[in-house]
């Protein structure tokens, strides 16, 4: 595991995570089978009062209690969930948990015949196998609780929490350490051992309450969650308080467990009681966040709205659905019931209506009435209308589309120039507060700035055709490729790329896997142009981030695409190969996403090898992750392997023939190479050779590697 991302954690198991837990279940398994025949066996053949007796209960006691307690404290997290214990999901499934295994001990109590604990000093066999069978439940069940405790109060940890934990566990077992000492050689004052021991759980229970205090995450619960979580506390809350009361007070249960180990009813009971202060506080956190729960809501789907606005700026390029996208994201920002965007064009009366959540088919028609834009052509900043029937014009006009509420209009600028106007509408008279004007005033100027970045993109492809910005996006495509290739002591590689136009969509890059070793990757955007740039541009990335924690290259591709999926356009794909070096062993490892073949040449002959994959982004992980393979191939001095782009073997002459793979590989069966860059300037003059100055259609890109 890595440890520096291990201890970002938010919480930290204190048993080292490498422990065998299917031994630890063994060992508990023989201990608790070994616990009842030697309980019987005593029972027949010993005073089971006697001393000897009550040292076997206390070192079968500590074997099963800590096997069990090391099985549960050492569950092991890997990075990914570290990193992601905050997520209220996990509290949720954590405590039906909890709260599905205690319940059992209020059974246990209910279930469990008394009669054989009339009286300490008789305890019949069917007692003993009752006690111990009843308290390797109850053992279990605290233990769980307990675990349950100490991880979410250190995930939402303060800085005493480290404090208090410490003086809470010691407490809990000093009083139970009291308990057993008091049963094993009795006390003359008990009455201030109880009156001290009350005292103690009094201060430990106030521990509880402040290492609980910091319960700000609840607030940003969902209305529907902070309900759900109200229900579980106050369910948790009668458990663990009539379970500790079971095991702690004289009931049948906990003079069962008392049997089976003095003071155990002391450290089981004060864990439940703990976790029943728990969910009191969090009773009251949640009670206390449920006023501000439709606030909190809307003020995360307004930072939720800007945030993807901001991204939807950066990324989008199609006019149209950017437009439509805003107005959506601006009707959400204040909740309200439906939305449009009015769109002057320069130089004209036309006006270009976007609408959301309208589906009458005469809409368009009715929100292009001149009188409303008339109305508020002349606003200068965002203006709320409470009420729409008060309003006889609007009223009429939007009465068909049964808007008949309140209504904010926020006018677009771009600079100083007005664009348009943006509306939305609440179906409830009076439906927006205040606050909403301020958010759409704030919201507008990030829409002014997308639209008119939408505007200017789309004017410069007109009139300009991208010259300067292509130029410039060529420049930056280039520096995301590599700009040196490291050197290595076995072997030498080099590569190129020919763009079609002046960006392109083929990639390549080379990393490094998990363990080390080099792995090469090269890439085809389907298409080619700004659209094909962007994925090109996104992909570099994706690889960035993911390479490190593959361990080879078809896990690498499978990682790529699971990132990638969702997120591409469908009429988009991207086809990749990878290829691992491990020169101590002799063997390279190479996979492909539906990509071209590799050549590999060896003592004058070339072979193409097509491992079998499917395109990036074509199908979801469970279906790609099935289809894709790796070829493991053993590597000799003076092998030359070379993984190439489709424009290649597609390139065209002026006959619009293609040039097909046969002529590169008679051009390696006949080549001498003692470096990666001889062989790719013989693929550059076969390139200009074959092409005789005729335009390329597609991008070429080829990386090569020499074997020395």
């Amino acid at each position: 595991m890595n440890t520096e991302l291990y201890n970002k954690g938010r919480w930290k198991v204190p048993i080292k995570t490498n422990i065998n837990r299917k031994l630890l279940i063994i060992s508990a398994l023989i201990f608790t089978i070994t616990r009842l025949i030697g309980d019987i066996a005593l029972f027949y053949f010993s005073d089971y009062q006697s001393f000897y007796v009550f040292g076997w209960k206390t070192v079968s006691f500590l074997a099963f209690f800590i096997t069990v307690f090391l099985f549960e404290f050492s569950r092991p997290h890997d990075e990914h969930q570290i990193l992601n214990d905050r997520n209220s999901e996990n509290f949720f499934r954590d405590l039906k948990k909890v709260l599905l295994i205690v319940p059992g001990i209020i059974l246990l109590q209910i279930f469990v015949p008394s009669r054989p604990f009339v009286s300490e000093q008789f305890i019949s066999l069917w007692g003993i196998i009752i006690a111990d069978i009843a308290t390797f439940y109850v053992i279990h069940a605290s233990i769980i609780t307990g675990r349950f405790l100490y991880k979410w109060m250190t995930i939402r940890r303060h800085s005493r929490t480290k404090l208090y934990l410490k003086i809470l566990v010691s407490g809990t077992l000093l009083i139970s350490l009291f308990m057993y000492l008091d049963f094993a050689v009795g006390t003359k004052d008990s009455k201030a051992i109880n009156i001290f021991i009350t005292l103690l759980i009094l201060i430990l229970i106030t521990f509880v309450f402040l290492l609980s205090k910091k319960n700000n995450w609840i607030l940003l619960l969902p209305g529907g969650k902070k309900l759900k979580l109200l229900g579980l506390t106050v369910l948790g809350m009668g458990i663990m308080f009539f379970s500790s009361l079971f095991i702690v007070e004289d009931y049948t249960l906990g003079r069962s467990v008392n049997i089976f180990m003095p003071g155990l009813p002391e450290l089981s009971g004060i864990t439940l009681i703990f976790a029943s202060i728990y969910f009191l506080r969090l009773f009251f956190a949640t009670i206390a966040s449920l006023p501000t729960s439709n606030i909190m809501e809307k003020r995360l789907s307004e930072l939720s709205s800007l945030t993807y606005l901001n991204k939807l700026v950066s990324q989008t390029v199609d006019f149209n659905n950017l437009i439509g996208t805003v107005t959506q994201l601006a009707q959400g920002a204040v909740q309200g019931t439906a939305s449009w965007t009015e769109l002057y064009e320069a130089n004209t009366s036309n006006t270009i209506i976007f609408s959301s959540y309208l589906d009458d088919t005469n809409a368009g028609d009715l929100l292009r009435n001149p009188l409303i834009s008339q109305r508020f052509s002349e606003i200068k900043e965002p203006l709320i209308i409470e009420s729409i029937p008060e309003d006889e014009e609007l009223s009429k006009i939007l009465k068909p589309l049964k808007l008949t509420g309140s209504m904010i209009v926020v006018p677009l600028f771009a600079g100083n120039n007005r664009i348009g106007t943006l509306f939305v509408v609440n179906s409830e008279e009076f439906g927006f507060e205040p606050d909403d004007v301020n958010v759409i005033a704030a919201f507008s100027d990030n829409v002014s700035l997308a639209l008119e970045n939408a505007r200017l993109l789309k004017d410069s492809i007109e009139k300009e055709h991208f010259k300067q910005e292509l130029l410039l996006a060529k420049n930056m495509q280039q520096k995301l490729l590599p700009q040196e290739l490291p050197n290595f002591k076995k072997y030498t590689i080099d590569a190129f790329s020919m763009p079609a136009e002046e960006v392109g969509g083929d990639f390549y890059d080379l990393g490094l896997l998990k363990d080390g070793r080099p792995c090469i990757l090269i890439g085809d955007v389907s298409g080619k142009g700004m659209n094909a740039a962007f994925y090109m541009a996104q992909l570099k990335g994706v690889v960035l981030s993911v390479a490190r924690d593959a361990e080879s290259p078809a896990e690498l591709l499978k990682k790529i695409n699971s990132t990638l999926y969702k997120s591409m356009e469908r009429q988009m794909f991207i086809t990749m190969a990878a290829l691992s070096v491990d020169i101590e062993t002799g063997i390279i490892t190479y996979a492909r996403a539906g990509h071209t073949p590799l050549i590999i040449k060896r003592n004058g002959s070339s072979k193409l090898y097509r491992p079998q994959g499917l395109g990036i982004g074509l199908a979801d992980s469970e279906k790609f992750n099935s289809l894709i393979e790796e070829e493991i191939i053993p590597i000799e001095s003076n092998d030359v392997c070379m993984m190439f782009t489709d424009g290649l073997d597609e390139l065209e002459n002026s006959r619009r023939e293609q040039l097909g793979i046969d002529p590169v590989l008679e051009l390696f069966n006949k080549g001498v190479y003692n470096n990666a860059t001889d062989a790719l300037r013989d693929v550059k003059k076969l390139i200009d050779n074959y092409a005789g100055g005729y335009r390329q259609s597609d991008d070429i890109t080829a990386i090569a590697v020499c074997f020395n």
